[in-house]
């Protein structure tokens, strides 16, 4: 399931951005748990210098709900170049 991957190519970036993970779940069943009920924290509040589109294609890639998740690698690859790309230009 493409979505899946997608979300764990978010929860990567997560980490990599805020060097925590997602959800701090010290055993499976926690870790699941927060997964499936808490709300992801933006990684903003974990560091406050995290650009707002990149916290959004995260955030994203995240999502509870597989229908408001980005559908294909492609659809994320494009918002990070458009990112990428916009940063360029500033």
């Amino acid at each position: 399931e493409p979505r899946t991957d997608i979300y764990a190519l978010g929860a990567t970036l997560y980490e990599m951005l805020t060097g925590r993970r997602p959800f701090p779940g010290t055993t499976w069943q926690e870790l699941i748990r927060q997964v499936l009920l808490d709300d992801l924290v933006p990684p903003t509040r974990h560091v406050p210098s995290v650009p707002a589109g990149i916290e959004t294609i995260v955030m994203r890639a995240m999502e509870k709900e597989k229908k408001r998740r980005y559908a294909t690698m492609e659809a994320v690859h494009g918002d990070l170049r458009r990112w990428i790309d916009a940063q360029s230009r500033a």
